[in-house]
């Protein structure tokens, strides 16, 4: 089964992940949860998150699951 997980992800800990501190706050439980998720026998598990400064998608490697990075759209917190 395949699971998309929509929100904040600290894309830091992408590049890093046993250097960065683990975040606090939404980016720690959506983190963790990809993680979990990602333990789980049968499934496929993608994380979707915005980036400032970004131009086009960038793909990111995560534990055990993809993580896709869009650019983070005009109009700030309302389209994150």
């Amino acid at each position: 089964m395949k699971v998309a997980l929509l929100g904040p992800y600290p894309l830091r800990w992408c590049q890093s992940p046993h250097d960065t501190p683990v975040p606090g706050g939404v980016d720690a439980v959506v983190l963790a949860l990809a993680r979990g998720l990602a333990a789980c026998p049968g499934l496929e598990v993608t994380v979707v998150t915005a980036e400032p400064g970004l131009t086009a998608p960038k793909r990111y490697g995560g534990e055990g699951y993809d993580v896709w990075a869009a650019p983070y759209p005009r109009g700030g917190r309302l389209t994150g």
